[in-house]
């Protein structure tokens, strides 16, 4: 990140009471506005890299299923999210991620 941009964390409860996501820029646009920001030059995740994903708070209670399920869930808003803003999927999901997530639970 470039020295002059200052990046500011904000709980999601407080944003998301004044802002909605899709009202919100993405990051690059806004950061594009002081210059280039670097690319994503590295490989979109894989079908088998998705299976590696977890929500954390879920995986440290030992909620391991429900963890990948969230995960899963997690990666297609963001492939979502993506493609209605013309970006490149975040993740190259199975076809069917809802029976791959549904599995999990057979």
């Amino acid at each position: 990140m470039m020295k002059h941009l200052d990046m500011f964390l904000i709980r999601k409860d407080l944003l998301y009471a004044t802002c909605t996501e899709m009202s919100l820029p993405p990051f690059s646009k806004v950061a594009n506005r002081y210059g280039r920001l670097p690319r994503r030059y590295g490989p979109t995740c894989r079908n088998s890299d998705v299976t590696w994903l977890v929500d954390f708070p879920l995986a440290a209670m030992g909620m391991t299923r429900q963890a990948k399920a969230k995960a899963m869930e997690e990666a297609q808003r963001l492939n979502q999210l993506h493609q209605s803003r013309g970006l490149r999927p975040f993740c190259d999901m199975p076809t069917s991620w809802r029976a791959a997530k549904q599995a999990l639970f057979e």
